[in-house]
């Protein structure tokens, strides 16, 4: 398999400002999934669907294609990391009662990671995944962030992006789908903070290697202006996409 790897070179930084799941999301995939020992999250990442899985599951295997993004997860005694592409895994068929992958299905080859899928999970067992899109802060600042995004950024952005922007709706998705509630995610965040997580969009760092300078620079002092100062927290919101089906 090709692993199209947009995130190990800014690891860390991933690690570090991506936003967490609500724990009310966990709780959810729990209470409906026929049992709970355990747990695969797909392109895990730096962790953070994993880590809010392992309080509702016996046992979380996490696997990313990156190494670098596994190194820098966040590690727990019943997570267990593997550098894997998510279409080809080496885990036992039959022996998982959850598969997850939060914001990075867009980027698999469907057809070969949903044959994974049906192989791995155990009669009745869900998949469940979700991307969110732009966050929401104020009418001001989410103007700035919309123009950054689609009128800057636009080129820069891989094509499967669009899946993100379309709620994953354009997705197939062979399985019998459960109806689910809605979350969000939400985070209290300073201004740097904020401009830690506009840093690791992936357009933005195809930006940087094209013109060596920042996208983020361009709109720094407008955004400044129309957060406050760089001390003042806000409340930042996200709105998240979700689809859970069952295996029949």
């Amino acid at each position: 398999m090709t692993f199209k790897d947009h995130l190990s070179t800014q690891s860390d930084i991933y690690a570090k400002y991506r936003p967490k799941y609500p724990p009310a999301l966990f709780d959810y995939l729990a209470s409906i999934t026929p049992d709970t020992q355990q747990a695969w999250d797909c392109a895990s990442g730096s962790g953070q669907c994993a880590t809010g899985l392992r309080n509702s599951f016996v046992h979380v295997i996490a696997t990313d294609g990156s190494e670098s993004q596994v190194v820098h997860a966040t590690h727990e005694k019943n997570i267990s990391y593997m550098v894997s592409v998510s279409e080809q895994i080496a885990i036992r068929s039959n022996t998982i009662d959850l598969v997850t992958v939060a914001q990075a299905l867009h980027w698999f080859d469907f057809e070969k990671f949903y044959a994974e899928v049906n192989r791995v999970l155990r009669p009745g067992g869900l998949i469940a995944t979700w991307c969110y899109t732009l966050c929401q802060i104020s009418p001001q600042i989410d103007q700035i962030i919309f123009e950054l995004n689609y009128n800057t950024l636009g080129e820069y952005w891989s094509p499967e992006i669009y899946h993100v922007d379309g709620g994953y709706a354009t997705i197939p998705f062979p399985y019998k789908e459960e109806k689910t509630p809605e979350f969000k995610i939400q985070a209290q965040w300073d201004f740097l903070e904020f401009i830690g997580f506009l840093s690791t969009w992936t357009a933005v760092k195809k930006f940087v290697q094209t013109h060596n300078r920042s996208p983020i620079a361009i709109f720094y002092k407008k955004l400044l202006h129309a957060w406050g100062d760089e001390e003042t927290t806000k409340e930042i919101t996200w709105p998240i996409h979700m689809r859970v089906g069952r295996l029949k």
